[in-house]
C-alpha cells in the first residue's frame, strides 16, 4: 500500500521509499535530554484512493495497514471480545457500557497487535532480527511472534520487569538483555544497539508501526458497535502510544467520514506516573523522578510519545484521570468478581478511572474500556491483594466450612 509519513510537530511528509523511517530528521534534532521523542510520525494512509475500495459495513481492519496481507503472520492476533458486563452496567447505571478485552490475545495483551505489523514489516524489509524495549508485555508479545516466524529478537527489559514477561520472553527464545535503571534506559539503549547492529526496533514512540498495529483494536470496536463509534474510551497510559493507536484507528475511520466524531479519549494514569496528565493542563510533559506505581506496566518516569498523545487527547476533547494503586487494586477486584474478568492493572486503572468520573458521563453514553492485558502477566501483582487462607483437615465437619 502507498503511504506517507507526517511528523506530528512540523507537518512535514516523508515516502517511506523502500526502508523503515523511524522520526523526522529535522524535529528529532531538536530533543534535549530527559524530554520526550520529538519528530514522532504517523501513517496517513491514501484515504481517497482507499474510499474507492472499501465498504464501511464490512471493513476488515488488515485493510488499513500499512503492510500487505501476505506479509501478515499466520498468528491468532486481534479478534478480541467486546464484552457487555451487564451486572455493572446495572451497578453504575452505565447501560452502555462495554469492556474490550485484550487479554484474549496470544501473549495476553494488545502489545501482540503492534508485534504482529513489526514482524510482517520485518518479513518485507528482508530483516531477520527484531528489537524492542519494553516494560514487560511488549517484550513477550514481540518475542511470541518473533519465534513463530522466525526471527531473532532482542529484548532490553527494565530490572525490575515483572518476571513472568521475562521468562514468557525467554521461553520464546528471545535475547533478553536486564537493564540496571528504568524503562526510559532500556529504551535508550535499545536505539543505540539498533543503530549499531542493525534490524527493526519494535520499540513504542519510535517505530510508527507499533501504533498502526494497536489501532486495529479502534478498528474493531467500530464493527463491534454495530458501524459507530462509542462516545469515551478510558485508556490506561503510560508512554500514550496505546491511546494515540487508538486515536489514529478512529481517525481512519473519521477520513472516510464512517464516523461523525473520534471518541473522547480518557488517558488514565497511577498517581506515581502521571505526567502526561499533568502535561494536559500546561500543554507540557515533565518527567517523573523516580515514577512507581503498582501496575509496573504503566510506570514511566518519562513518558516518549507524550506529545503525541497530548495532541491526540485533545483532538478527541478528551481529559486526563489519576488514580491510586489502591483504586487500581480494588478496580482489579472488582471487576474479577463482578465481570469474570482477571484483568492485569493497567486494565484495573482504567477502570477506576471510570469509576472516579462516571458522574461526568451521560447516562446513555456509549462507554469503553479498554482491557488491555490478562492478570496473568503479572501473577505476582495481583497476589498482593489477597491473603490465602490456612488449609483444613480433609475430615472437617463441612457444615462449618
Amino acid at each position: 500500500m502507498n503511504f506517507e509519513y507526517r511528523c506530528v510537530e512540523c507537518g512535514r511528509n516523508y515516502d517511506p521509499g523502500e526502508k523503515i523511517m523511524y522520526v523526522c530528521p529535522v524535529c528529532a534534532r531538536l530533543r534535549k535530554p530527559k524530554e520526550p521523542m520529538h519528530g514522532i510520525l504517523r501513517v496517513i494512509l491514501p484515504y481517497s484512493e482507499l474510499s474507492l475500495e472499501l465498504d464501511r459495513y464490512s471493513l476488515q481492519p488488515h485493510t488499513l495497514l500499512p503492510v500487505e496481507p501476505e506479509y501478515l503472520p499466520s498468528y491468532a492476533v486481534g479478534n478480541t471480545p467486546l464484552i457487555a458486563p451487564h451486572k455493572i452496567r446495572e451497578q453504575l447505571g452505565l447501560p452502555n457500557l462495554y469492556l474490550k478485552d485484550e487479554g484474549r490475545n496470544p501473549n495476553g495483551s494488545i502489545n501482540d497487535r503492534a508485534s504482529l505489523l513489526n514482524t510482517a514489516l520485518a518479513k518485507k524489509m528482508n530483516e531477520n532480527k527484531v528489537i524492542v524495549a519494553s516494560n514487560g508485555n511488549e517484550a513477550a508479545a514481540v518475542a511470541g511472534i518473533s519465534s513463530f516466524c522466525g526471527l531473532e529478537c532482542v529484548a532490553f527489559l527494565p530490572e525490575d520487569a515483572p518476571r513472568t514477561s521475562v521468562v514468557q520472553s525467554m521461553i520464546y527464545g528471545a535475547k533478553v538483555i536486564r537493564v540496571k535503571g528504568c524503562y526510559d534506559d532500556a529504551y535508550e539503549l535499545s536505539i543505540r544497539y539498533t543503530d549499531k547492529q542493525g534490524g527493526i526496533n519494535c520499540s513504542t514512540a519510535y517505530n510508527p508501526f507499533t501504533i498502526e498495529g494497536k489501532k486495529t483494536a479502534a478498528l474493531e470496536i467500530y464493527n463491534q458497535l454495530d458501524c459507530t463509534a462509542p462516545d469515551y474510551v478510558f485508556i490506561p497510559t503510560s508512554d500514550g502510544d496505546v491511546l494515540s493507536g487508538i486515536y489514529k484507528g478512529f481517525y481512519d475511520l473519521f477520513q472516510f467520514d464512517w464516523i461523525m466524531k473520534i471518541p473522547r479519549l480518557i488517558a488514565v494514569q497511577a498517581e506515581g506516573s502521571d505526567s502526561i496528565v499533568k502535561g494536559i493542563k500546561c500543554n507540557k510533559i515533565e518527567p517523573v523522578p523516580d515514577a512507581s506505581t503498582i501496575a509496573e506496566s504503566m510506570c514511566a518516569s518519562l513518558p516518549l510519545n507524550g506529545y503525541m498523545a497530548l495532541k491526540d487527547i485533545d483532538r478527541s476533547e478528551g481529559f486526563g484521570v489519576v488514580v491510586s494503586d489502591r483504586e487500581i487494586l480494588d478496580a482489579q477486584h472488582y471487576l474479577g468478581q463482578n465481570a469474570g474478568i482477571f484483568s492485569d492493572l493497567a486494565t484495573a486503572a482504567a477502570f477506576a478511572g471510570l469509576l472516579k468520573e462516571r458522574s461526568r458521563l451521560e447516562k446513555d453514553a456509549i462507554v469503553v474500556i479498554l482491557a488491555t492485558g490478562s492478570g496473568l502477566t503479572d501473577i505476582a501483582a495481583a497476589s498482593k491483594n489477597v491473603v490465602l487462607s490456612n488449609p483444613i483437615e480433609p475430615q472437617v465437619d463441612v457444615s462449618v466450612i
